[in-house]
């Protein structure tokens, strides 16, 4: 037997030959080869992803919609307390023939307003609303600062800004409680 002389351009030829061929052995091989099913800690670790992604989602809902509906409603509801406990307050110091007795009716029922806000008085949440810095205002007016006649405007004044804000809160209030009459 005699041996062939390679040329460069055959030999060139024989390693596209041999490039080619593997290539396309792969693809034959991938259409019959299985998939390997998932491992257990491929499961576990996507089914621990998801619980996760779901609880931070509802932990970023329940934050962002459903509590500060709730805080607003609740304080809606101590809005119209403290407006009603201060009406109470001044109706019962309307009747007082004692104008110290009068202040103390009002005060008290200013004590009882903030009460409803804060029962511990620690001043806690900044977003307790107007009405309770209106029922504050109020009380940081009765103790007044020495001078009767000013201290005396001072309360007035506390005194008239918060009937002007409560007044269409218990409005809004009776107009929600009231039933509407019956049409035919």
């Amino acid at each position: 037997m005699t041996e062939k002389k390679s040329t460069p351009k055959a030999k060139a030829a024989a390693s596209k030959a041999k490039v080619a061929a593997p290539a396309s052995q792969p693809a034959e091989a991938k259409a019959t080869k299985q998939r390997k099913p998932k491992s257990f800690a491929f499961w576990v670790g996507t089914t621990t992803a998801v619980v996760l992604l779901a609880v931070i989602g509802g932990i970023w809902f329940y934050g962002s919609v459903i509590f500060p509906a709730q805080q607003r409603a609740d304080l809606d509801k101590k809005n119209v307390t403290a407006c009603e406990t201060f009406r109470v307050g001044l109706s019962k110091a309307s009747t007082e023939k004692n104008v110290d007795d009068a202040k103390q009716d009002v005060m008290v029922a200013a004590d009882k307003g903030l009460t409803l806000f804060d029962p511990t008085f620690t001043n806690s949440d900044p977003q307790f609303g107007a009405v309770y810095d209106a029922m504050l205002r109020i009380t940081d007016a009765g103790y007044g600062t020495g001078n009767a006649a000013i201290d005396y405007d001072n309360f007035n004044h506390e005194i008239s800004k918060t009937i002007d804000l409560c007044k269409p809160i218990l409005e809004a209030s009776l107009l929600a409680t009231s039933s509407p009459a019956p049409s035919n």
